[in-house]
């Protein structure tokens, strides 16, 4: 079934020469939900199979850079991160005082998203990339063990705070899923930066397999899970619903936010 977009492109552009038509209905498309979210399903079946080589390929290519690009890219890998974080709400607060209180939503964004995805990474229990054994297709879930290369037994997704436990803690990345969340928040509430930002997380996933840390499927589930969390939470602005409910009215800020 078409959606509106499509309706719109099919009618209202018959006077067009064809090449614009066809890129008119094509970029209609993207915005019917249905159409995206099966343009993602597909994505995943076509990137799961060849995961090894892809991540093989991209560690290679990583090796042939210069060091300065490297250090480029080691940087902008912490977009997302505590340092990052604390800068755009910093930059909130001092630059634009009638966005204030954005930062709650901001700080429930990235609790949010970080508690999902070590949710998800418990009940997938994927192995992450090694040089030494390679096992993509391994999926242990919560109730699988597995000997890592730093533990002396055996190991379980579950178990966070067990040093090697993290190689059974793949997918999502969880620094792709930071990295979409805060470009998701600021393509909200500052749209025109939004190119920006969304380059940003998408360098952010890519280093992640660069440097051996995820396979490409972890890191498209980790943008997915950034995105979606940081629009649902950023949307309803669920931070200032929460410190609403926990600050007394009398206490709140005249400002809307």
């Amino acid at each position: 079934m078409m959606n509106r977009y499509t309706a719109h492109a099919i009618d209202h552009n018959r006077g067009l020469i064809a090449p614009v038509r066809a890129s008119h209905f094509v970029a209609s498309l993207f915005r019917s939900r249905r159409f995206c979210y099966t343009a993602i399903a597909a994505l995943f079946v076509v990137l799961l199979p060849i995961d090894l080589w892809l991540s093989d390929s991209l560690k290679e290519f990583n090796q042939s850079l210069g060091g300065d690009i490297r250090r480029e890219i080691n940087l902008v890998q912490q977009f997302g991160g505590p340092t990052s974080i604390v800068l755009v709400a910093y930059l909130i607060f001092r630059l634009d005082a009638s966005k204030r209180r954005r930062i709650w939503d901001l700080l429930m964004t990235m609790a949010a998203t970080a508690a999902v995805s070590t949710c998800l990474k418990v009940l997938i229990g994927r192995i992450r990339p090694r040089f030494n054994i390679d096992e993509p297709y391994v999926f242990l879930g919560p109730f699988r063990s597995h000997h890592t290369s730093v533990s002396d037994g055996p190991l379980y997704s579950w178990n966070l705070l067990t040093p090697g436990a993290s190689q059974l803690q793949s997918m999502p990345s969880s620094h792709t899923s930071a990295a979409f969340a805060i470009a998701t928040f600021i393509a909200i509430v500052y749209p025109r930066v939004r190119v920006l930002v969304y380059v940003l997380a998408v360098i952010v996933g890519i280093s992640r397999v660069l440097h051996g840390a995820h396979w490409p499927t972890d890191v498209l589930a980790g943008a997915l899970v950034g995105y979606w969390v940081a629009k649902f939470a950023v949307r309803r602005r669920l931070g200032q619903a929460v410190i609403d409910k926990l600050t007394p009215r009398a206490d709140r800020p005249s400002t809307a936010g």
